[in-house]
């Protein structure tokens, strides 16, 4: 017997016996992976399951090939509950525990109903290697999610750290600290260019007191920056130039000859004031004392 005709013969022997093999995988899971039954709860995980051994009973004729066609409904099915699995804070063995924990079923079910020891064996090793298989798709999935959970909140944490700040009438403050690189440059420029828009501000000052180093790559994704406010119709200020930043960009030959600096954020707010013609002026009031 071929192993196609063999997976036939499992697949139809699984559907005559579904929902005792259903059952037996409950138990398992309860034994194996009690901490699904809690996230997701026993009713919920019982239909999810049952919904999960229909769609493999109907697929397994095709072979052992989970990638193919065939399989669509079992892989999106195993990646939409490990994605659910994985949002309830289910580590990736328990989640990998649930799909392994089928195969304990299905080879129970399959045991004396064999009569030739051989093809008992090869029955066995063909449904251990596709519950593998679909095992693999679960851990893919749960590190899938997990990667895409921690870049959400990495880009969640550059928003936070890019505010920009309406300080005066048409002027932006943005305070960056820490490391830049590409990607914070363009959610910085982003934020810069939206402000700008929104609030019609004239001047942005960038503050750079809280990077720790400007080297080339630094000073060019400033000077891009610059560039784009200035596109906008408005002034750039860059503020936080200190001594040491000042000879770094000096040794290391960067040419920040067209963008305006200031060492203090003080001394760019009164650039950007003297940018729009605007001066701050001390009034003092005078008055008479009753006594």
């Amino acid at each position: 017997m071929t192993k196609k005709n063999l997976f036939h013969e499992l697949a139809d022997l699984f559907r005559d016996y579904r929902n005792e093999i259903a059952e037996l995988w409950q138990r398992q899971l309860i034994a194996a992976a009690g901490n699904v039954i809690t996230t997701i709860g026993e009713e919920n995980i019982r239909k999810r399951s049952e919904e999960l051994l229909g769609r493999l009973i109907k697929s397994m004729p095709a072979g052992d090939d989970v990638k193919a066609q065939a399989y669509d409904p079992v892989r999106k099915y195993i990646q939409s509950l490990s994605v659910d699995l994985t949002a309830a804070n289910c580590t990736p063995g328990e989640v990998a525990t649930y799909i392994f924990s089928l195969k304990d079923a299905l080879l129970s079910t399959s045991q004396g109903k064999f009569p030739q020891k051989g093809r008992l064996n090869e029955a066995v090793t063909l449904v251990n290697k596709l519950i593998d298989k679909l095992g693999l798709i679960s851990i893919e999935t749960y590190l899938e999610t997990k990667e895409k959970l921690i870049r959400e909140q990495q880009l969640s944490l550059i928003e936070t750290s890019a505010p920009v700040v309406k300080v005066w009438d048409r002027i932006l403050l943005v305070p960056l600290i820490g490391i830049i690189d590409s990607e914070r440059t363009q959610v910085v420029m982003n934020n810069v260019l939206s402000g700008i828009e929104e609030t019609q501000s004239k001047v942005v000052i960038l503050d750079i007191t809280g990077i720790p180093a400007v080297d080339t790559l630094v000073a060019r994704h400033l000077i891009a920056t610059a560039s784009a406010v200035q596109l906008m119709g408005a002034h750039c200020v860059i503020t936080g130039i200190s001594a040491r930043i000042a000879q770094t960009v000096i040794q290391m030959g960067i040419d920040l000859a067209g963008v305006n600096t200031k060492a203090t954020m003080a001394d760019g707010l009164r650039e950007a004031l003297d940018l729009l013609g605007q001066k701050i002026v001390k009034h003092s009031i005078k008055g008479d004392l009753n006594e």
